[in-house]
């Protein structure tokens, strides 16, 4: 009865075994690399100076990278915005404020645009698709005072903080 229980364990052992070197099975993996807007500048110290009736228009290099999956962001706009609509720009020797609805503002070659009522103003916009996820523009923002106020300002330097952020829809 022994010899036939230790044959019949060795009959088991020896089908586990074979049972264990002889099995695959698949195992799904999945990579999820999180989407990513970079902007070159958060925030910038602005300055535009006037003088005897004219000014002179600030500007610095700004850009804007991004790799984003179009199933979770269809597009994204790269928005500048000051805090105080109503005194985006000071003049600290006149306390002269500007409200940012007297600003002008673009990023690269298009026409100056103003901003709107709640101090803000869309730079870039971009859809984002399959084809085209990723991304890069590098151009110079510009910001100056509506031509058609700066006459009428006494001369100095109007100063402020302009802030930047990119808005995903």
């Amino acid at each position: 009865m022994r010899r036939i229980l230790v044959g019949l364990s060795v009959l088991l052992v020896s089908l586990c075994s074979h049972a264990q070197l002889s099995a695959s099975a698949s195992v799904p993996i999945v990579l999820r690399i999180p989407g990513t807007i970079t902007l070159s500048l958060s925030s910038v110290p602005v300055a535009v100076d006037v003088a005897n009736g004219s000014q002179r228009t600030f500007s610095v290099p700004l850009s804007v990278s991004w790799n984003l999956n179009p199933a979770e962001v269809q597009g994204f706009r790269v928005v500048a915005y000051y805090q105080n609509a109503g005194a985006a720009l000071t003049d600290a020797a006149t306390s002269t404020a500007l409200p940012a609805a007297s600003l002008r503002t673009r990023w690269g070659q298009g026409s100056f645009i103003p901003f709107a009522s709640d101090a803000t103003a869309t730079l870039f916009q971009t859809s984002i698709l399959p084809t085209v996820r990723r991304g890069d523009k590098q151009d110079v923002l510009e910001l100056k005072i509506d031509d058609a106020l700066v006459p009428s300002l006494p001369d100095g330097s109007y100063q402020g903080t302009l802030f930047l952020e990119a808005r995903h829809y």
